[in-house]
Parts: C-alpha cells; sequence; structure tokens
C-alpha cells in the first residue's frame, strides 16, 4: 500500500495507560500475531507483536517488591507477576503517580539518578505504587485481558497499532499535550504549578 492510499490518519492519545495495561494481550495465543508487520520484524518471525505475547513466558514480566533489588550489589528480586486479567475495572485505583519523580522512579527504580545512556529497566512500578497512600503494589501489574477491552482490540486488529508507546516527556498530561501541538512542553515536567501552553 503506497502513501497515495492513506487518506486519514488517526491519532489516539490515551490518557495515563501503559501499552501493556491495556493491549499488551491483544496477541497472546503463540499461534495469534498481526497479519502484516509495517516495519520488518525480526528474523524468524513473519509477524511479531511487542506485548505480553508469548513466546514468552507471563513469568518473564515482572517487578520487584523489594527496594535492596536496586542495590550495589542488587538483592534477589522478590518478583511481583504481571497478572494478564484485571480484576476490577477500577484498577489502578488509586491512580498511580504521574508527576515526573513518580515517572522516572517506575521507569529506572527508587532513589536511582539515572545516567542518559540508561537502559529503561522497567522495574519500579510495584515499588512506586505501594509507596502510595492506601495503594497494594501488586495492583499496578494487572493488565487486561483481549476480551475485557473489546473495543480497542477490535481496532488493534481490523486496522492498525503501534507496538510501541512512548510519551514524549515522562511526566504528566500537560506537557504531552504540548509536545503533541507545539513539539515542546518550553522545559516544563509537570502539570503544576506552571501550565506549559503559557
Amino acid at each position: 500500500m503506497g502513501m497515495e492510499n492513506i487518506r486519514r490518519l488517526v491519532v489516539l492519545m490515551l490518557e495515563n495507560r501503559s501499552f501493556d495495561n491495556m493491549v499488551g494481550y491483544v496477541y497472546a495465543d503463540k499461534e495469534n500475531h498481526p497479519p502484516i508487520n509495517i516495519l520488518p520484524p525480526t528474523e524468524g518471525a513473519p509477524t511479531a507483536y511487542d506485548g505480553l505475547s508469548k513466546p514468552a513466558a507471563d513469568s518473564a514480566f515482572w517487578n520487584p517488591s523489594n527496594a535492596n533489588f536496586f542495590g550495589d550489589p542488587p538483592a534477589e528480586p522478590q518478583k511481583i507477576l504481571v497478572t494478564g486479567l484485571v480484576t476490577d475495572f477500577r484498577m489502578p485505583n488509586p491512580d498511580p503517580g504521574e508527576e515526573f519523580v513518580h515517572i522516572t522512579s517506575q521507569l529506572f527504580g527508587p532513589m536511582v539518578s539515572p545516567a542518559q545512556n540508561d537502559l529503561h529497566p522497567m522495574k519500579g512500578f510495584a515499588l512506586d505504587y505501594g509507596s502510595l497512600e492506601d495503594c497494594a503494589a501488586a495492583n499496578i501489574m494487572q493488565c487486561y485481558s483481549a476480551a475485557q477491552v473489546p473495543v480497542i482490540t477490535t481496532l488493534a486488529k481490523n486496522f492498525a497499532i503501534s507496538d510501541r508507546w512512548y510519551a514524549s516527556s515522562p511526566t504528566q498530561t500537560w506537557p504531552n499535550r504540548a509536545f503533541v501541538h507545539l513539539g515542546t512542553s518550553r522545559g516544563k515536567v509537570n502539570n503544576a504549578p506552571n501550565d506549559p501552553f503559557h
């Protein structure tokens, strides 16, 4: 399909949801793959989906519940596994921390000062969520099954979905909306105290 056949481009910008939480299990079964990859797939896989899908075992997706996992030397992780079925549609309730300091902790771990070239281990979600008032750390590891999100699953399978979701700024709503519309948040990394649109 050439670019001349594309008549509309729809950008769906979700509010504070991770890829795995919403659509990680769209292609969860080993035999269930997307029909087409726009970018060349990896060798040996004619089509691929970078979600919580097989052949990786569910046990490959976890976060530690012990802060000393991020120590030097690191302790063995006490793993909280991803759960492929949300048991309460209000989850996560209450909301996880969205400010820049919380997102940094979620990506890199608590009390870690990442270097510019650090990989994002994505292992701090449970600890950061558990640090908030009235939050059970394991709740942040719940993800929706494909059957629980039928609309977005149907859109993904019948049209297209990007399996790499990124935020322009790892923080709250307004800086990211500013990046979408203006290409910058003017250095603002949280919604408050200053609106990046002003």
